[in-house]
């Protein structure tokens, strides 16, 4: 015999006998039930009175959560925010509950993603993002960008003035590796400069702990030029150890390669460059 039984304190429902559950119906269909399990199936939507709360379900499917929404600075968390194991997802920052247009993924200590088999494809701490089982803060990704820099034409012991045309500089930075890429046209002679050619505003300085000696044989990148004169049967460009300057160099068989001069470029104001290097940074 189904009962409802009210006592001082509690108020109790009660579908006797096996497999019997309790029912709650509006205007005589079935909106909700309780199995002898503890199982509560909803059919429609469970929210708050406002729409500033939690929606499950979906009024169009039966069984299985469909949709949960947040609106109006919303939060889903998992954890405790006093402790240092926690994740949420809101909108806006950790505990801000502000309608900021904009959604956070959060954790405090550190996220793991796994794939098929429960593998672990990819990791998210204080060190930066770390791929597989590694833990190494040396290993870990911490920077991306890309960007433009400023290519100017100069002389190392004296800078003289060399305007350019169509110049055009440009970087990505992946970790503490960068790779550079430079283009030039028409470089002007319009005051002489002396001693080695430079090629300053390199976007961020060159190493000085990545290689042997701080010398720059690590750092060599390709050269094309145009109208310059210099002797040796190829060229390179290269970035040396705590420089944020390339140099150009050519090279001949036997003999020791030699940083071209300012000057070596056609005095017709019609020299033309392009470069692309990749070295590490300390940035």
């Amino acid at each position: 015999m189904s009962t409802i039984k009210s006592s001082s304190e509690n108020l109790t429902l009660n579908a006797d006998g096996a497999n019997n559950d309790i029912k709650f119906q509006s205007n005589g269909a079935e909106v909700a039930s309780i199995d002898q399990a503890g199982t509560i199936q909803i059919n429609g939507n469970l929210k708050g009175k406002s729409d500033n709360t939690t929606e499950l379900g979906n009024p169009y499917n039966v069984g299985g959560i469909k949709r949960l929404r947040m609106v109006q600075g919303g939060e889903i968390h998992f954890g405790d925010t006093t402790t240092s194991n926690f994740f949420g997802i809101t909108e806006g920052t950790v505990n801000q509950f502000s309608d900021a247009d904009i959604m956070s993924l959060y954790f405090r200590n550190r996220l793991d993603l796994y794939a098929s088999n429960n593998n672990k494809r990819l990791r998210i701490d204080g060190d930066g993002i770390k791929f597989n089982t590694d833990t190494a803060a040396a290993n870990a990704l911490n920077d991306y960008e890309e960007g433009t820099w400023t290519v100017v034409y100069s002389g190392g012991a004296s800078a003289g003035t060399y305007p350019l045309t169509n110049v055009k500089g440009i970087y990505t930075k992946i970790g503490n590796l960068v790779t550079v890429s430079a283009s030039a046209y028409n470089v002007t002679r319009s005051s002489a400069g002396s001693g080695d050619i430079r090629i300053l505003g390199l976007p961020f300085v060159v190493s000085t702990s990545s290689l042997p000696n701080n010398t720059f044989r690590g750092n060599v990148g390709t050269l094309e030029l145009d109208t310059f004169t210099f002797t040796g049967t190829s060229l390179n460009c290269t970035a040396s150890a705590g420089n944020s300057w390339v140099n150009f160099r050519t090279c001949k068989t036997g003999t020791a390669d030699v940083v071209l001069q300012v000057g070596s470029e056609s005095a017709s104001n019609n020299a033309d460059f392009a470069f692309s290097i990749t070295y590490r940074t300390d940035s």
